[in-house]
C-alpha cells in the first residue's frame, strides 16, 4: 500500500469519559469497556480524538498532516504532525483500527 494522505481523521475506542477539561485535566475520569455503570452511560462521553489539517484544537494544537503508511512498521500507522501551543513540531502515530494486537 502507498502512502494515504487525509484531510481529517476520527480516532475513538469504546472506553467513556467524564468530560472534565478543566486545567490539565487531573480531574478527568476515563472509565474502560466492561466497567461502565448506567449513571456513567448516561453522563460520559465516548473518548475519541478529532483532528482536521490546517485547524488549531482548543488547547492550541495545530494538525499540519494526516498520512497512513504500513512500509515503516510492517502494519499500517496513521501519523498525525501536529505543532503544539509553544510552535514545537510533534509526531503521534495510530495503529490503524484493522490491526490486532
Amino acid at each position: 500500500m502507498a502512502k494515504k494522505n487525509y484531510d481529517a481523521i476520527l480516532l475513538y475506542s469504546d472506553d467513556v469519559w467524564n468530560n472534565d477539561r478543566e486545567g490539565d485535566f487531573a480531574e478527568s475520569k476515563i472509565v474502560t469497556q466492561g466497567n461502565v455503570t448506567a449513571d456513567e452511560c448516561d453522563t460520559y462521553y465516548p473518548c475519541g480524538l478529532f483532528y482536521m489539517k490546517g485547524e488549531t484544537d482548543d488547547l492550541g494544537y495545530q494538525c499540519l498532516n494526516i498520512v497512513s503508511d504500513d512500509k515503516e512498521h510492517g502494519f499500517e500507522v496513521i501519523t498525525v504532525t501536529l505543532f503544539n501551543a509553544d510552535g514545537r513540531k510533534i509526531e503521534l502515530q495510530f495503529p490503524s483500527p484493522n490491526f490486532l494486537y
